[in-house]
C-alpha cells in the first residue's frame, strides 16, 4: 500500500478563492497526485499481468492434477484386474502342480528297475516294449514343459504386479507434488488478487483527491461573476444571473452566470425544466436567449446549452463553455440554421 501524505485542502476554501498563490500550490499538488496515479497505473498493469499468469499456471496445475487422478484410477482398475488374473492363474498352477506330482510319481515308478523288468517280461513283444518306453519319455517331456511353463507364468505375474505397484507409487508421488503445487498456486493467485485490489483502492483514493484539488483550483481561479459576465439584453434576454448552483466550468455554469436559471438538471433537461418554471420557449433565435441542444451530433451525452449573443438571417452567434476548447474554456461561434444539429430550441426571459 502506498502512503499519500499530501495535505490537499490545508487552506480553507474561503481563503483560497481568488488567490493566485493558493491556486499555484493546488496545481503543484494536483501534478504530484497525477504522477502518483500514473505510477499506480503501471504497477497495477504489472500486478494484473502477474495475476493472469498465476491463474494460467494454476489452471495448468489443476489439469495435470485431474489427469494424474484419472491415471491413478486406471492403475487401480488394472491392479484389480491383475489380482483377479493372479488368483485365477494360481488356481490353474495349483491344479497343474497336483497333476505334475501325480505324473511324476507314475513316471518314477515306471523307471524303477523292477518295473522296467516287469515291462520287459510283461510285453508281448519287443515293439510293445519300445512303445511303452517312448510313452514314458513323452510323459517326462510333458512334465518338463508344464513345469517350465508354470515357472514362467509365475515370474511374469510377479513382474507385472511389481511394475504396476511401482507405477502406482510413482503416480501417487506425482499426485502429492501436484496437490502441493496446487495449494501454492492458489495462495499465489490470492496474493496477486489482493495486490490488484489494494492498487485499485489506492488509485480510487488518488482520483478522489485529484477531484478535490480540481474543485479547489476551480474555486481559487473563478473570477467574480459580475466582472466576467454581462446581463442579457434584447428580446430574448432574461436579465442577469440570479445565482448559480451548477458545477463550475461547465456550459450550464456559464449560461447561469449570464441568465437567471432557477431550475436544475443537465443541459438536455433544461428545455423541459424551464417550461415548468414558466419560462417561454420557441424555435426562433433571439439575443439573450438560451440555446438548448440534445445529446449527440457533437454535443455529448447530456446535451449542451449556450448564450445567444447575436442573430443573423441564416443563423445565430453564441458564446459558451466546453464546446471548442474543452472544459472550463470559453468560445464564440456562428451556428447556421441549416446545420444546427439536435437543437431543441431557445429559452426566453420572462
Amino acid at each position: 500500500m502506498l502512503a499519500f501524505g499530501l495535505a490537499l485542502l490545508a487552506v480553507p476554501m474561503a481563503a483560497v478563492t481568488g488567490s493566485a498563490d493558493q491556486a499555484g500550490v493546488l496545481l503543484a499538488q494536483r501534478q504530484q497526485l497525477q504522477q502518483q496515479a500514473r505510477g499506480l497505473g503501471a504497477d497495477r498493469a504489472q500486478a494484473l499481468s502477474d495475476l493472469l499468469a498465476a491463474e494460467d499456471a494454476l489452471h495448468n496445475v489443476r489439469a495435470e492434477l485431474d489427469h494424474n487422478r484419472q491415471l491413478l484410477a486406471d492403475l487401480g482398475r488394472q491392479q484389480a484386474t491383475l489380482l483377479e488374473k493372479i488368483r485365477s492363474t494360481q488356481a490353474g498352477i495349483d491344479s497343474e502342480k497336483a497333476l505334475l506330482a501325480t505324473l511324476t510319481r507314475s513316471n518314477y515308478k515306471a523307471k524303477a528297475a523292477d518295473a522296467g523288468l516287469a515291462l520287459v517280461f510283461d510285453s508281448r513283444n519287443f515293439g510293445q516294449m519300445v512303445n511303452s518306453l517312448m510313452n514314458q519319455n513323452r510323459v517326462q517331456q510333458r512334465l518338463t514343459d508344464v513345469s517350465n511353463q508354470l515357472r514362467a507364468e509365475e515370474a511374469t505375474l510377479r513382474q507385472a504386479g511389481a511394475d504396476l505397484a511401482q507405477r502406482r507409487a510413482q503416480a501417487a508421488q506425482v499426485g502429492t507434488q501436484l496437490e502441493q503445487e496446487n495449494a501454492r498456486m492458489l495462495a499465489l493467485v490470492a496474493d496477486h488478487d489482493a495486490r490488484v485490489a489494494a492498487l485499485d483502492a489506492d488509485q480510487r483514493g488518488l482520483l478522489l483527491k485529484i477531484a478535490s484539488v480540481n474543485q479547489a483550483i476551480a474555486i481559487a481561479q473563478a473570477p467574480p461573476p459580475a466582472a466576467q459576465f454581462s446581463a442579457g439584453s434584447g428580446s430574448g434576454g432574461g436579465g442577469g444571473s440570479c445565482g448559480n448552483h451548477f458545477d463550475y466550468g461547465y456550459c450550464t455554469w456559464y449560461v447561469a452566470n449570464r441568465r437567471c436559471i432557477p431550475w436544475f438538471g443537465n443541459a438536455d433537461e433544461w428545455y423541459t425544466n424551464a417550461r415548468s418554471y414558466g419560462f417561454p420557449e420557441g424555435k426562433k433565435a433571439k439575443v439573450g436567449a438560451v440555446a438548448v441542444w440534445g445529446p449527440g451530433g457533437g454535443y455529448g451525452s447530456v446535451g449542451h446549452v449556450a448564450y445567444v449573443e447575436s442573430v443573423q438571417s441564416d443563423g445565430f452567434t453564441v458564446s459558451e463553455y466546453n464546446y471548442t476548447y474543452g472544459w472550463n474554456r470559453k468560445d464564440s461561434r456562428f451556428v447556421a440554421y441549416s446545420g444546427a444539429g439536435p437543437l431543441y430550441g431557445f429559452i426566453y426571459g420572462k
